[in-house]
């Protein structure tokens, strides 16, 4: 892999936010997204602002609370901390947030409150959202840009909506998702299943588990500064790829499997 280390990670937002207040429904996003589209702004920009008014907009990774989230932004922390701090040799990595409001949001990218799931829109109706929220085109322009890892988190609905594209540059990417989501993992990435009995092993919710074995990941510096990261089975095989996430904490992720 590159040095610097360059990490991708895409997720999705979650229901719980930081905000209790008033929220965007899915009328005003409807005229918040009409209005974007009328003016060069994105989502951080004044299109929509005549919707929005008095919300408060926040940096969309600060937004989200669900405990997935909570528990990707502490290894995104401790990674940073530890590979990704202060030198030119640090290591990168950017995340992108599937909103089923704002579309694909970069982390610190400012937006307003709002209410709006994919998992409660129904086939055409999801998917014709996603395409006014842009989200296909976003998605296979992150996908294109350059990285030494991929780490997708998004669940069957997400998938559906982000038709992620073939993997065509040999990157490692991993996505993460419930067995019944293995048709919408596109050609080149691995698919890690994952079920109940994954989250019993890493003692998470299921809800919960994709933060939790990325956390693991992002949180053993050792991990990353291996010379022989690229070539780990981790990348190629899901069960490796388990077992690297409990070696992880442990203090034997550094002799991972090749």
């Amino acid at each position: 892999m590159g040095s610097p280390l360059n990490l991708s990670i895409i997720a999705p937002c979650t229901g719980r936010k930081a905000w209790s207040g008033p929220s965007l429904d899915r009328a005003q996003l409807e005229r918040f997204h009409a209005g974007r589209g009328s003016s060069s702004g994105g989502s951080g920009g004044s299109g929509g602002s005549g919707v929005t008014g008095e919300l408060p907009r926040f940096p969309a990774t600060e937004l989200y609370t669900g405990l997935g989230h909570v528990l990707l932004r502490r290894g995104i922390d401790a990674f940073r901390e530890g590979v990704g701090a202060g030198s030119e040799e640090a290591g990168r990595l950017t995340l992108h947030i599937v909103s089923a409001g704002m579309g694909v949001v970069a982390e610190r990218e400012m937006i307003p409150p709002y209410e709006a799931t994919f998992t409660t829109l129904q086939g055409r109706a999801r998917l014709a959202w996603a395409q006014t929220l842009d989200i296909p085109r976003k998605i296979a322009a992150v996908v294109a840009r350059p990285a030494d890892l991929r780490l997708v988190l998004l669940g069957r609905e997400y998938l559906e909506v982000a038709a992620l594209p073939p993997i065509t540059d040999g990157t490692p990417t991993i996505v993460l998702a419930a067995p019944s989501a293995a048709d919408l993992v596109p050609a080149g990435a691995l698919h890690v299943p994952l079920s109940q009995a994954h989250a019993r092993r890493f003692h998470a919710t299921l809800i919960a588990l994709k933060g939790e074995l990325v956390r693991r990941l992002l949180s053993e510096a050792a991990l990353w500064s291996r010379a022989d990261l690229g070539q780990l089975a981790a990348w190629r095989d899901a069960d490796a790829f388990l077992e690297l996430c409990e070696a992880c904490g442990t203090g034997v992720a550094s002799g991972a499997r090749r």
